[in-house]
């Protein structure tokens, strides 16, 4: 990973504990939880000029940090990695494009609504994400004439995406929590094609994205 990725994800943790720690926000309510989910992630067809494009499924885990400010509102930070493989269509011509890599860094705002008086949360939540993007090109199979004129290089740009989320938590101890959500991920990322006529294209391709997870939570 590039340092100037990493140092965007240690200054988002900074500010996210930071804040957390902060004694005028903390008070009674501060409650930190910490932990791992399991997600199946999907990404919906898109288009790139006249290519369709399609990606497989990906089943990351992602590690996540919750911080309760207020009885009903909470944040959760959490970050993870995807990697899929592109594969490409134009009429009657396929061919496998490349992987992609996308390491998201997740800043959501959670509504928390206690079911009856169960050991039972839903949550509804809304926020943010930075996600550094990567584009392995380099084991295109495509003939030559796939693409009319076949590209020479693929770059993409890192993107920012807003994010929409439900989910549940059931405490079935007392700092032992199951945790399951479906995160939609609106993203789109900047790709920028190099030909071999030494010509430059550059598209917008709309990257949207599903997860579903289920996974373990500890609280503090």
């Amino acid at each position: 990973m590039k340092l100037k990725n990493k140092l965007k994800i240690y200054g988002m943790a900074f500010v996210f504990l930071t804040l957390s720690s902060s004694p005028a926000l903390s008070g009674e309510y501060g409650q930190f939880a910490i932990g791992a989910r399991l997600y199946n992630f999907e990404t919906g067809t898109s288009d790139m000029n006249e290519v369709d494009i399609a990606f497989d499924s990906a089943y990351p885990i992602d590690l996540n940090l919750t911080w309760k400010f207020m009885d009903n509102l909470s944040l959760e930070f959490s970050t993870t990695q995807f990697k899929q493989e592109i594969d490409g269509r134009i009429d009657d011509f396929s061919g496998y494009m490349g992987e992609l890599t996308q390491t998201p860094v997740f800043l959501t705002l959670r509504y928390e609504q206690q079911i009856h008086e169960s050991d039972i949360n839903m949550y509804f939540g809304v926020g943010g994400a930075y996600i550094m993007n990567d584009f392995d090109f380099k084991k295109r199979e495509f003939p030559d004439s796939f693409f009319g004129v076949n590209y020479k290089n693929v770059d993409i740009d890192d993107s920012f995406a807003l994010t929409l989320s439900v989910g549940a938590e059931y405490k079935f101890r007392e700092n032992l929590a199951m945790c399951g959500d479906i995160k939609l991920i609106l993203n789109q990322a900047n790709f920028t094609v190099d030909y071999f006529d030494n010509t430059t294209g550059e598209e917008d391709v709309g990257l949207t994205s599903s997860m579903f997870g289920l996974g373990l939570k500890y609280y503090f």
